[in-house]
């Protein structure tokens, strides 16, 4: 998730915590972006010198004036929980308790309005940070009353230096009914421990995390199955990437939608389903996607609704069908990518019809963009014409945008609209249980609630 692709990784030995969290915080905020190297002081090797706390506190000083977003007239802003480290992602629990994931493997429980929290999950032990790794997403079970299930996709620690190349998990855990931590492990998907994708076959259970494009979102299904979206592993966006290219093929899992049963099992009738449910192929449901760090579905199509975050060009709002191909990394929005644009496998895709990939909804081109957070649909309670759209973000940009999506074929119905301006870094949006429209800032390190009010 670099912003133009520059690290400054040899700069951390030189400079001061202090000033890195200065610099820290002008990059995330997006201030002065001709200057500005990085989208986020952890994707530039800050870590090496400010610990994820000192960061996050520049940020919080540099937000904490700052007024609440800017939101049409009849909208209200209230902050529900704060005081994260990082935070990633959020799903409610059932009576709208919320898990809050941050970066550095922990989740949270809160109650949204009430102060305090308590851990349910603590991963740090085994978990990588460097750059944008961490926990990327949380999702509750359909059936939690039932089960007790949470999900998360994370990323290992590496065996050698933080930086070096590892992989990601998606698991399950158990909520104990009478408190404490989350126990029983279950992995889904990413059962390979090894130091990188790319020495094994693409047919093996990895997911590739060789830098930072980790994806990731779970959504479930009506029938309980699990739409995951994938990152391909890369990140660089200087050089080939060789995961990058498995993202064309459906045997890998590498920047990927995939559809599985609870169990982690393909789901029969999946486009590239081959008759075996632990095939990677029979639980694939789109390919060509390079960064897809949030996803929704369309509840009235099931189809999923992706942002998927771009390299030197465009941001994505994509919808992915069944068998859809984004294009990654032949194509960025709606233009060849020039870095791959001779590799065998573009110069292959380049020879069909275009007609056989599934282009964007939204591109957004840089400047104008440079992080896009995909999405949810709106609240019921939400009047004309917000009623019915589909709200995503930008987590550098600090707005959030609303397009209607045609039901069934997935088109847009005109132009998306700002909702929201200086929000600070929005990295989720979700409708809570209550019918109200929920965002988790970054920047602040708060979780947000919107009301209509009129």
């Amino acid at each position: 998730m670099q912003l133009r692709n520059t690290r400054l990784l040899t700069a951390a030995g030189r400079i001061g915590p202090g000033v890195l969290i200065a610099i820290a915080v002008v990059a995330v905020l997006g201030i002065g972006t001709a200057g500005a190297l990085c989208k986020l002081a952890l994707n530039c090797g800050y870590g090496h010198v400010a610990s994820d706390a000192e960061i996050l506190r520049g940020l919080q000083q540099a937000n904490a004036n700052a007024p609440k977003a800017s939101l049409p007239p009849g909208f209200r802003e209230d902050v529900v929980a704060n005081g994260f480290t990082y935070p990633t992602d959020f799903a409610f629990l059932p009576g709208g308790d919320v898990l809050v994931a941050v970066k550095n493997g922990l989740v949270y429980r809160v109650t949204p309005g009430h102060p305090g929290r308590h851990v349910v999950l603590d991963l740090r032990s085994r978990i990588a940070t460097f750059d944008y790794r961490g926990i990327m997403t949380v999702a509750v079970s359909p059936t939690f009353a039932r089960d007790r299930r949470f999900y998360v996709l994370y990323v290992l620690r590496p065996r050698g230096h933080e930086d070096d190349t590892t992989v990601a998990r998606f698991s399950s855990f158990v909520l104990p009914t009478r408190g404490g931590p989350a126990t029983h492990e279950h992995v889904l998907v990413g059962s390979v421990t090894a130091r990188t994708c790319s020495t094994l076959p693409a047919t093996a259970d990895c997911l590739p995390s060789d830098l930072d494009h980790d994806g990731a979102q779970a959504a479930f299904a009506r029938d309980g199955t699990i739409f995951l979206a994938t990152g391909d592993g890369g990140g660089h966006d200087t050089r080939i990437e060789p995961t990058a290219l498995q993202a064309q093929n459906p045997n890998s899992l590498s920047g990927k939608i995939l559809h599985i049963e609870p169990s982690g099992d393909g789901v029969p009738g999946n486009p590239w389903w081959n008759g075996d449910p632990h095939a990677n192929r029979s639980k694939v449901w789109a390919i060509g996607l390079r960064n897809p760090f949030r996803l929704t579905l369309d509840q009235r199509s099931s189809i999923p609704i992706i942002g998927d975050v771009g390299a030197n060009l465009f941001e994505e709002v994509d919808a992915a069908p069944p068998g859809a191909n984004l294009g990654w990394p032949c194509y960025e929005g709606v233009a060849r990518e020039a870095l791959y644009s001779k590799t065998a496998a573009c110069v292959s895709l380049y020879r069909k019809p275009r007609s056989g990939l599934t282009w964007p909804l939204v591109d957004l081109s840089h400047p104008s963009a440079d992080v896009v957070v995909g999405g949810t649909f709106s609240p019921a309670g939400f009047p004309p014409p917000y009623r019915g759209a589909y709200f995503f973000g930008d987590w550098t940009r600090g707005w959030v945008r609303y397009v209607h999506i045609a039901p069934g074929d997935a088109r847009i119905l005109g132009r998306p609209r700002v909702f929201a301006r200086r929000a600070p870094g929005p990295v989720a949006l979700h409708v809570g249980p209550d019918g109200l429209l929920y965002y988790l800032n970054l920047n602040s390190g708060d979780l947000r609630r919107i009301a209509y009010v009129g």
